[in-house]
This record gives structure tokens, sequence and C-alpha cells, in this order.
């Protein structure tokens, strides 16, 4: 026979039915048992309940431990990202200042390319007075010579020196002016030695200018083209273009 447990209230509700008349202890009785039926009904309800709350709380614990996993992965990714962050900055920074460099290189590349075009263009004028003062030269110099053929005695000068019978004109002029002068010079020979001194110093000074100018204009023309070939480096190259993109 199965035994209920009879709690507080049912204990009151028992002796206030042992103090009761007799006809009444039945019905008293049969609402103990139904109280008592509740009761246990309440009971097994109330475990369920708490076997469900359990479960629920085993799968809250889970989930909660699988948020907290969560978040100290986020937490590191968050550091990560923020170190990523950071060295983006520092690399934009970084690339901002190459660019401000490079940038003021060209500006004086430019200036410096624009100083070496205007040089070029008064070398350039300079060469152009010199050559047209040395055609003048060449054209005096020619005169000068048809003048010598005319005036100097060649046949008479080689005539004194028999060993310049097969000389040219000019290698005749050159013995004169080197030897001849010195040893027989004719009474006009002065004036025509002093002319010809005169004009080949001239010409000779006028060609050492030409040469230098010439010199100077081929080392600008490679300046030049030095500076140029670095210009189109430095736009075609790619931490330009990538600034450019920046920009």
């Amino acid at each position: 026979m199965r035994r209920h447990r009879l709690y507080p209230a049912a204990l009151v509700l028992l002796a206030t039915v042992q103090s009761s008349p007799v006809e009444p202890l039945a019905t008293s009785f049969a609402e103990l048992k139904q109280s008592i039926h509740g009761l246990l009904e309440s009971k097994q309800r109330l475990s369920q309940s708490l076997v469900a709350l359990r479960q629920e709380h085993g799968q809250i614990e889970s989930s909660l431990q699988a948020l907290r996993l969560e978040r100290e992965s986020l937490a590191s990714e968050r550091d990560s990202l923020a170190g990523v962050v950071q060295q983006l900055t520092d690399h934009q920074q970084q690339m901002q200042l190459e660019r401000d460099r490079l940038l003021e290189l060209n500006t004086s590349q430019q200036a410096d390319l624009t100083h070496c075009i205007d040089e070029r263009a008064a070398l350039q004028a300079e060469r152009s007075g010199w050559e047209a003062r040395r055609e003048e030269l060449e054209a005096t110099g020619a005169k000068i010579q048809m003048a010598l053929q005319k005036l100097f005695p060649y046949e008479h000068y080689r005539a004194l020196h028999p060993d310049l019978s097969q000389a040219t004109a000019e290698q005749l002029i050159g013995h004169f002016l080197d030897i001849g002068q010195h040893l027989d010079t004719p009474a006009y020979g002065q004036s025509l030695q002093d002319e010809i001194a005169s004009l080949g110093q001239q010409r000779d000074a006028a060609l050492a200018k030409i040469a230098v100018l010439e010199a100077n204009f081929e080392h600008t023309a490679t300046e030049i083209a030095t500076l140029k070939d670095l210009f189109a480096r430095l736009v075609s190259s790619p931490s330009a273009s990538s600034l450019s993109a920046a920009s």
C-alpha cells in the first residue's frame, strides 16, 4: 500500500477531520485525498519544470561559453586589425612624404632643365656668332691668301732656297714665316709677316673659342638628355603611379 507524505496543511485538515463528527469524515478524507493528489501532480510538474530549467540553464551556459570564445576571438581580430590599420597609416604617411619629395625634386629638375635650355639657347646663339666670325675670318684669310699669291715672290723665294723646289705655295709661306724671315726677308716682307702673324693669331684664338663652345654645347646636350631620361623614369615609375592613384 502506497503511503502518502502528509504536508502541514494536510495534517491540519486531518486534525480537523478527526475532531469532526463521523458523518463528514468520509467527505473530508476524500477532499484530503484529492488535495494530496493535486499536490503530487504539482510536485511532478515542478520536477519537470526544474529538469527543463536545468536543461535550459545548461544550454544557456553553453551559449555563454560560445559567446565568450567568440568575444575573445573578436577581440583578438580587433587587435590584429588595429595593427594593420596602424601599419597602413604609417605606410600612407611614408608614401605622402615620398610623394612630397618627388614633387620637390620634380620642381627642382624642371627649374634645372629650364635653366639648361636657356643656357643651351645662349650657347647656340654664341656659337652662331662665333661661326659667323670664323666664316668672316676664313673669308679674310682667303683674301689674304689671294693677296699673298699675288704679292709674295714665290719663284724668287724658291730660287733662294733650292731645297724647296717641290714645295707648295703654303709650304713656301710657312718656311718664310718660320725660317726665311730671319734670313733673307724682302723689304716688303715685314709688313706681310706682321699681317699674316696677326691673322694667324686671330684665327687660332677663334678656333680655340669655337672648340670650347662646341665642347660646352656637347656637355650641356648630354646633361639635358640625362635630365630628360631621369624625369621620364620618375614619371613612369610604379611608386609615382601608385601615388597618383592614391591622390
